[in-house]
C-alpha cells in the first residue's frame, strides 16, 4: 500500500473526520477510492459509493460526479459493465452541465475502457478520441499523451498492431517532449507489449529494459512490478525459464508490496503457466489456485475466465478430466457473458482436448469447431489495411492543416505556419519509419516466426482467394490438415527446444515435398496445413501419403540421439465437400481426426 493511500486512511478514519464540511469529506473520500481501485476494486466501489451517498444528500454536484466516475471505473475492473456504463453517462452529464472539461475526459475514458472490454471497439474508439480532443484543445498534453496511449489499447485488443504501434509512438514523442518520465516509462512498456505481441522479442526487450529504468529512476515501484512481468514473458518465449522465473516473482514481489491485488493475480497465473510449459503440472497448478483465490476475492470475472482455462488445461494435462471440465465449462460461461471473443476460443480449444482425453470425441470436435470459427474472429483482419488506414488518416491531417495554414494572413500566423512546417516535416519522418514499419509487419503477419512457414492468417487469406477462383471458374483444390502424432512426448521427453527444431524439420520436409505454388502454413501448435492447387482431392491423397511417408524416413536421430521416430497424420478435403472456406478446413478437420481415432500416421479422405 502506498504512502498516498495511508495518507488518506488515516484522514478518512480520524475521530474529527465526520465533523468536516461535507464537501471536503466527499473529495477526500473521491481521492480514497480512487487510489485504492487497482489494489482492491471492491473496497475502491464502496468508498465512491460512500461519498456518492454524501454528495446527494448534501447537493454537491461536483463530489457526486467524481463518485459516479470512479464507482463506473470499479465496475469495469469488477465487470460489472452495464452498471459501470450508466455510472460513467450520469457522471459525463453532471460534469457537462457543469462544464468541468478535465471531468468529462476522465468519464469518457472509463466508457471507453468498458467499450473496449464489452468488445465494442467503435465506441471505445470515439470515447477515448473525444477525450484526447477534450485534453488537446485544454492544453492538458500529459492527459492527451495518456488518451494516446487507450487509443493504442483499444487497437491492441482486436490485434490492429501496426495503428496501435502509431498511437503508442505519439504517446511516447508527447511524453518525451513533455519531460513526462512516468510517460516515457508508460509508452515503452507499451511499445514493447506491441513487439512482444509480433514476436519480436529483441524490440519488445529493448523498449520493456528502457521502460524498467525509468520506472527505477522515478521509484515507481509498482509500475516496475509490470514491466518486470513483461520482461518474464519474453524470457519464457526464448525459453529462457530461469531468468523468466526470477522475473515473474520478482514482479509479484513487487504487486504484493503495493497492494496490488489485480497485478498479483496476473503474477501468479503468468508463474502458472510457466510451470505448466514445464511440465510440472502440479506446480503450475497451485499457482492457478493461488490467482484464482485473489481474482475471485477482487471480483473479476475476466481475470477468472484466463485462469480458469489454464486450469482446465493443466488438469487435462494431469488426466484430471472431470475437474478439467468443471473449469473450462465455467471459464466458457465467463467469457460468453463478458464477450470475450479471445478467451472463448481459448475455452472451446481446451475444451475439444478434455473431451478427446475423456472419449467424447464428438463433443470434442463440437467444441474444435467452435475453437476455429472463434479465432477467425479474433484474428481474421490483414495488418496491411490497418497501416494504410493510419497513414491515410495521417496525411489527411496534414492535408487539412495546410488548407488552414494557406488562409493565415498577418505575421504572427505566419509565425505559426512556420511551426507547423517544422512539425509537417516530423510528421513526414515518422510516416517514413511507420512506412518501414508496417513492411517488416506485413511480413511478419505472412510468416510463422518459427518455421518460416506461412501462417495460419496467411493462410486462410489464400484458401478464400482460391475458393473464390474454383468456385468461379471451376477449378479444384484440397486442403490438408496434418498434425504430428504423440507430439506432447516430444517436448515432455525431450525438451520444448528439441520440439521447436522439430517442428522446423517438418516444415523443411513439407516444403520440399511440395510444390512451388502450394501454400504450406504453420496452422498452429504441431498442426499444419496445405493448399494443393488445382489439385483434385483424388490426386491429393498421393501427395499426402508422400509428405506422411517424408516425415516418418527422415533421420530423426539428427535432432536428438534418443528421438528415433516422429510421424504425421493428414485429413484431406476438397472445394466439393462443403460451401465456404471455412467449412472445407472443418472438413479436412474431421477427417485429421479419423486418421488420429484409426491409429495415427496415416491420411483419411
Amino acid at each position: 500500500m502506498n504512502e498516498k493511500v495511508r495518507e488518506l486512511e488515516r484522514l478518512v478514519s480520524d475521530h474529527d473526520f465526520e465533523s468536516r464540511p461535507a464537501e471536503a469529506r466527499v473529495d477526500a473520500l473521491n481521492q480514497l477510492a480512487w487510489e485504492l481501485k487497482y489494489s482492491d476494486a471492491r473496497r475502491a466501489h464502496a468508498t465512491s459509493r460512500r461519498a456518492r451517498e454524501l454528495a446527494e444528500t448534501f447537493s454537491y454536484e461536483s463530489g457526486l460526479a467524481y463518485a459516479l466516475r470512479t464507482s463506473g471505473g470499479c465496475n469495469y475492473l469488477l465487470a460489472n459493465y452495464a452498471e459501470g456504463l450508466d455510472e460513467a453517462a450520469a457522471a459525463l452529464a453532471i460534469f457537462e452541465r457543469l462544464g468541468d472539461e478535465a471531468g468529462r475526459a476522465h468519464a469518457l475514458t472509463v466508457a471507453g475502457n468498458i467499450h473496449e472490454r464489452l468488445g465494442d471497439h467503435a465506441r471505445a474508439l470515439g470515447c477515448h478520441q473525444q477525450s484526447f480532443q477534450i485534453r488537446e484543445n485544454s492544453g492538458d498534453r500529459e492527459g492527451a499523451s495518456v488518451s494516446l496511449n487507450n487509443l493504442g489499447n483499444v487497437y491492441t485488443s482486436f490485434g490492429e498492431y501496426a495503428t496501435a504501434l502509431g498511437y503508442y509512438l505519439r504517446s511516447l514523442s508527447l511524453c518525451e517532449s513533455l519531460g513526462s518520465a512516468e510517460g516515457v516509462g508508460r509508452a515503452s512498456n507499451n511499445v514493447g507489449h506491441v513487439y512482444l505481441r509480433l514476436g519480436e522479442r529483441d524490440k519488445a526487450l529493448e523498449h520493456f529494459r528502457r521502460a524498467l529504468e525509468v520506472k527505477r529512476e522515478i521509484g515507481d515501484r509498482q509500475n516496475e512490478g509490470h514491466v518486470l512481468l513483461n520482461l518474464g514473458q519474453v524470457y519464457e518465449e526464448a525459453c529462457e525459464t530461469e531468468a523468466a522465473r526470477r522475473y515473474y516473482f520478482e514482479s509479484l514481489e513487487r504487486a504484493r508490496a503495493a497492494g496490488d491485488r489485480q497485478a498479483e493475480a496476473v503474477c501468479l497465473a503468468r508463474l502458472g503457466h510457466l510451470f505448466k510449459s514445464l511440465g510440472e503440472h502440479t506446480a503450475a497448478l497451485d499457482f492457478y489456485r493461488d490467482s484464482l483465490r485473489v481474482t475471485e476475492e477482487i471480483g473479476i470475472r475476466y481475470y477468472e475466465a484466463e485462469t480458469r482455462v489454464e486450469m482446465g488445461e493443466a488438469l487435462t494435462a494431469l488426466g484430471q478430466t472431470q475437474g478439467a471440465l468443471e473449469h473450462l465449462t465455467r471459464a466458457l460461461a465467463l467469457s460468453q457473458e463478458l464477450d470475450s471473443s479471445e478467451v472463448t476460443f481459448r475455452a472451446h480449444r481446451a475444451l475439444s482436448e478434455a473431451y478427446e482425453l475423456g472419449g467424447e470425441l464428438l463433443r470434442a470436435l463440437a467444441h474444435y469447431k467452435e475453437f476455429h470459427h472463434r479465432r477467425e474472429r479474433v484474428f481474421g483482419e490483414d495488418t496491411a489495411k490497418r497501416v494504410k488506414h493510419v497513414t491515410i488518416r495521417a496525411e489527411v491531417e496534414r492535408a487539412e492543416r495546410e488548407a488552414e495554414i494557406y488562409r493565415l494572413r498577418n505575421v504572427e500566423l505566419v509565425e505559426a505556419y512556420r511551426a507547423l512546417k517544422v512539425a509537417d516535416e516530423q510528421k513526414t519522418a515518422f510516416l517514413e519509419q511507420l512506412r518501414r514499419q508496417a513492411e517488416e509487419l506485413e511480413r511478419q503477419t505472412k510468416e510463422d516466426a518459427l518455421t518460416g512457414l506461412a501462417n495460419r492468417r496467411h493462410f486462410d487469406a489464400q484458401l478464400a482467394h482460391e475458393f473464390a477462383r474454383g468456385r468461379r471458374f471451376g477449378r479444384e483444390f484440397t486442403v490438408v490438415m496434418a498434425d504430428l502424432d504423440d507430439f506432447k512426448r516430444v517436448n515432455d521427453e525431450f525438451s520444448h527446444a528439441v520440439g521447436d527444431e522439430v517442428l522446423r524439420r517438418v516444415a523443411a520436409v513439407l516444403r520440399e515435398n511440395c510444390r512451388r505454388v502450394d501454400v504450406v502454413a504453420r496452422y498452429g501448435g504441431e498442426e499444419f496445413a496445405v493448399l494443393l492447387v488445382e489439385t483434385p482431392p483424388a490426386r491429393a491423397r498421393a501427395m499426402c501419403e508422400k509428405l506422411c511417408a517424408a516425415v516418418r524416413a527422415y533421420d530423426w536421430r539428427q535432432v536428438h540421439p534418443r528421438l528415433s521416430r516422429v510421424t504425421m497424420s493428414a485429413g484431406l478435403a476438397g472445394v466439393g465437400d462443403a460451401p465456404t472456406p471455412e467449412a472445407v478446413v472443418a472438413a479436412a478437420d474431421a477427417k485429421l481426426y479419423e486418421a488420429k481415432r484409426a491409429g495415427k500416421d496415416r491420411v483419411y479422405w
